[in-house]
């Protein structure tokens, strides 16, 4: 996948060897991927979900520093909650 300059995680986001999902998400972009290929099951796991695709989208559409920290943080919450919960998406 092509990452685009200004859209990168720092640091990258760790996966935790989720079914279906790289090790870990670099970018934007990467994040949004992975979010809209499994968009029903992670909507479906909570509307967290939906918060973080927003800030993906968000932080795609702007590549705005404050606005890749926000969704990078939704995205390592959404992950972290999901795991502590046991993830149906995954």
């Amino acid at each position: 996948m092509t990452v685009l300059s200004g859209t990168l995680f720092s640091p990258a986001i760790l996966t935790s060897g989720r079914a279906g999902c790289p090790a870990q998400l670099r970018s934007v972009e990467e994040a949004r991927a992975f979010v809209e290929r499994e968009r029903l099951p992670v909507v479906r796991s909570g509307y967290h979900w939906l918060d973080v695709h927003q800030r993906l989208t968000r932080a795609q559409a702007t590549r705005a520093a404050p606005d890749v920290a926000a969704a990078r943080a939704a995205l390592a919450a959404a992950l972290a909650r999901d795991g502590e919960t046991g993830s149906r998406a995954a």
